[in-house]
């Protein structure tokens, strides 16, 4: 038992020793390290030092920005329904054909057209009977109104005939008779009193018996009568008759007259009647027609053709393209057809453009006619060369994480080299990236974006002075993403630094107004010294302002 423990404690001294020795070595080597690392030599430090340095040096470089978008046609055809109200799809030509003009595309449900169609017919059919017999009626009455006209015209000249006749036959007549009568009397009634006298000196002489003489004296007072009986006749003619006849006569002619203006106006009236009933009927007619026509342009227009080549693309596969209500269900044999709602897009392969959207920041610098080369991500990276077609007018907020932010939409013409855009198996919808070269600096000095700060409205670098670095005020010209050009303040081949110092190395002390004036800025309380334990100066507002535009575009 006591062997047993003796070999125990022997075990743990080993294992005690063991340990010791390895926190001695362990040690060893951290003390060798540490003292390795004091004893660099200043050679090692100043590599160490130069990787954050950089020399000013002339150079020539692009200006770009990179904008996110998608593919689309040029030009492109949308198909909306023109069929009134609610209806439904029967035919639909599968997604990604490649269609001709003239290509059947959509058949949409037709059983309310036929509908409407044959009352459409029959409101027609009806309407051309109506307009046929208004059509007859105005023929007819225009018929009547010439004979009432004629018979109206017949009685006045028969009137002004019968008055004309009573003036220069009748009434000459009559005063001619009764004159002749009157004169035939007189004479008689003379020639019978001379014959009575002649006859009572004869019955005196006894030569004429009383007979004979009571003859003559019948005779001679019958001439009397006679003779008064004609100047009766005479002036009641004159006084009576003959005002009576011309009164008769006058008035027959003035109502023939008024018949004939009655007729007129009659006619007048009841031709218009007609031709109002014809214009209405023919108007029905018209609108019968129009409505029948309209119909049969809602049966047409059940059957969508292509109006142009392109390629087959569902609205609804588009973000434009979703159904109303939110529907945003696949568009298929069945699907519910509102009228205007958008169908189908055929867009024109055969050239295509990027659409890309551009930071209102960088909005002013990217014209018309500037180069860019797109990379297509669904094409497997491919890129192609593209030229700036156009900019938009007005800026674009459908950013629902940042509803602030506003892009502009940039459309780049691609030059696909003769092919189509289903050779090189490109599609309307793939997302791609375009770099878009809106500048380019020609051997100008130039530095990295980071060794850029601004204080107080001044930019200005670092440039190392005695071991520490001293603050270099700069006018800064154009910038890319990575560069800055330096107009002034800085010569060719200066030493700036690319990183923010620590405040124990930079010199203290403000811009001197030379300096400033270099550079085209003036003194503020802004320019303060810098000094240990200042804050440190910020990066410029530009430089951070390019950083966040990049990111944006992305």
């Amino acid at each position: 038992m006591a062997g047993m423990n003796d070999c125990r404690l022997r075990r743990r001294g080993g294992v005690l020793a063991a340990t010791i020795i390895v926190i001695v070595v362990i040690g060893a080597l951290i003390g060798g390290g540490w003292f390795a690392v004091t004893q660099l030599d200043g050679s090692a430090k100043d590599k160490v030092q130069s990787k954050a340095l950089y020399q000013a040096a002339r150079s020539t470089f692009l200006i770009t920005t990179t904008s996110n978008g998608s593919l689309a046609a040029r030009n492109q055809t949308e198909i909306r329904s023109e069929v009134e109200g609610q209806t439904s799809v029967t035919e639909l030509v599968p997604e990604g054909t490649v269609v001709k003009q003239g290509d059947i595309l959509i058949k949409l449900s037709t059983d309310q057209i036929d509908n409407r169609l044959r009352e459409a017919e029959d409101r027609l059919r009806t309407a051309e009977n109506q307009a046929t017999v208004a059509q007859s009626s105005l023929q007819i009455q225009e018929s009547d109104n010439d004979s009432a006209l004629r018979q109206a015209e017949v009685k006045l000249e028969l009137a002004k005939l019968e008055l004309q006749k009573w003036t220069d036959g009748d009434l000459v007549q009559k005063r001619n008779d009764l004159k002749t009568a009157l004169e035939r009397a007189v004479r008689e009634e003379e020639r019978l009193r001379v014959k009575l006298d002649r006859s009572q000196e004869l019955f005196d002489n006894e030569f004429y018996s009383q007979d004979e003489l009571d003859q003559d004296r019948i005779a001679y007072l019958d001439a009397q009568a006679t003779l008064f009986k004609s100047r009766l006749a005479q002036e009641t003619f004159e006084e009576y008759e003959y005002v009576k006849e011309k009164t008769r006569l006058e008035s027959d002619v003035r109502e023939a007259e008024a018949e004939l203006e009655r007729v007129k106006t009659r006619n007048a009236s009841q031709l218009k009647t007609k031709q109002s009933e014809l214009e209405y009927a023919q108007l029905n007619l018209r609108q019968r027609q129009v409505e029948l026509g309209e119909v049969q342009e809602q049966l047409d227009a059940a059957t969508i053709e292509a109006p142009t080549d392109g390629l087959v693309v569902y609205a609804s596969s588009l973000d434009q393209g979703r159904r109303w209500g939110g529907d945003s269900g696949p568009f298929q044999v069945g699907s519910q057809v509102w009228e205007n709602q958008s169908l189908i897009v055929l867009p024109d392969t055969r050239e295509m453009m990027a659409v890309v959207k551009v930071h209102e920041s960088l909005v002013s610098q990217v014209k018309k006619g500037q180069k860019s080369v797109v990379t297509i991500e669904a094409a497997g990276g491919k890129t192609i060369q593209g030229t700036v077609d156009s900019v938009g007018v007005l800026a674009q907020s459908d950013n629902w994480r940042d509803p602030d932010r506003r892009e502009y939409e940039v459309k780049i013409a691609l030059d696909l080299g003769g092919l189509s855009a289903m050779e090189m198996e490109l599609k309307p919808g793939m997302r791609c990236e375009a770099e878009i070269q809106m500048d380019r600096v020609e051997d100008a000095i130039a530095v990295p974006l980071a060794a850029l700060f601004i204080d107080g409205g001044v930019n200005f670098v670092y440039s190392p002075d005695v071991g520490k670095f001293r603050r270099v005020p700069v006018r800064v010209g154009r910038r890319s993403e990575t560069q800055a050009e330096i107009v002034a303040g800085l010569r060719e081949g200066a030493t700036v630094l690319l990183r923010e110092p620590t405040p124990g190395e930079v010199i203290a002390g403000d811009f001197s107004e030379s300096e400033l004036a270099a550079v085209g800025a003036g003194n503020s309380d802004g320019n303060r010294k810098r000094g240990p334990g200042a804050p440190p100066a910020a990066p410029t507002e530009e430089a951070a302002g390019k950083v966040e535009q990049t990111a944006a575009g992305e």
